[in-house]
């Protein structure tokens, strides 16, 4: 008989939760995860570009190394929560040269390619965390030709980048981003323009969409 009323007492206390557990299963929403995966891209974007060096003894004046920026990206995306952590690499055709002076002497630096390599770090907000925040670091590589007195030589500077921006996810595959980049080139020297040494340093900025699958 005992076992029959205890029996009866834990059914009875089992449909009493019942509709507790129901209520909490309703009121459970799962974590936004808009922005994990991967995504390819395109944008278009300008650059100003300071050189350092000296010419015959003359530091370069005038300049900067200005222009379009015309190229595309690549990444992947993983969201924990509202943090969103990812990897990016991106190449772009330049446009950009300038046109300086050393004490009368012209010096043409002509950017023929960028490209950059680089981690991303940022926060979501907004209706369905459709907007993200980041701050991104990694390595960058500009092709660069200088001329000067007739003579003409390339280098490739490999270098550093810092920056950060702003992403939009309008649809859910379609995002447009704003982005902004501090460059460090360093030093390379130019062997067939006098032996000499130039470092680049500046600006880029970015405006791109992506495609996410």
């Amino acid at each position: 008989m005992i076992y029959s009323k205890l029996l009866g007492a834990g059914v009875i206390l089992a449909a009493a939760a019942m509709p507790n557990v129901s209520n909490a299963a309703d009121a459970y929403e799962p974590v936004s995860d808009v922005w994990t995966g991967a995504y390819i891209g395109a944008f278009a974007g300008y650059a100003s570009i300071d050189a350092d060096g000296e010419f015959e003894g003359n530091e370069l004046t005038d300049g900067p190394i200005n222009g379009i920026l015309l190229g595309g990206q690549i990444g992947y995306n993983h969201q924990i929560d509202k943090i969103v952590l990812g990897i990016e690499a991106d190449a772009a055709y330049s446009f950009a040269d300038g046109a300086f002076d050393a004490e009368g002497e012209g010096v043409d630096i002509d950017m023929n390619y960028l490209a950059t390599v680089r981690g991303r770090l940022g926060m979501v907000f907004g209706e369905s965390d459709s907007t993200l925040l980041f701050a991104t670091a990694g390595l960058a590589a500009a092709d660069f030709d200088v001329e000067f007195e007739g003579e003409s030589d390339g280098n490739t500077h490999l270098g550093l980048v810092v920056g950060g921006g702003l992403e939009h996810m309008f649809t859910d595959s379609i995002s447009i981003k704003a982005e902004y980049n501090y460059m460090d080139f360093g030093t390379e020297t130019y062997e067939d323009v006098e032996g000499t040494p130039v470092s680049y340093d500046g600006h880029v900025v970015k405006l791109g969409v992506n495609f996410h699958f």
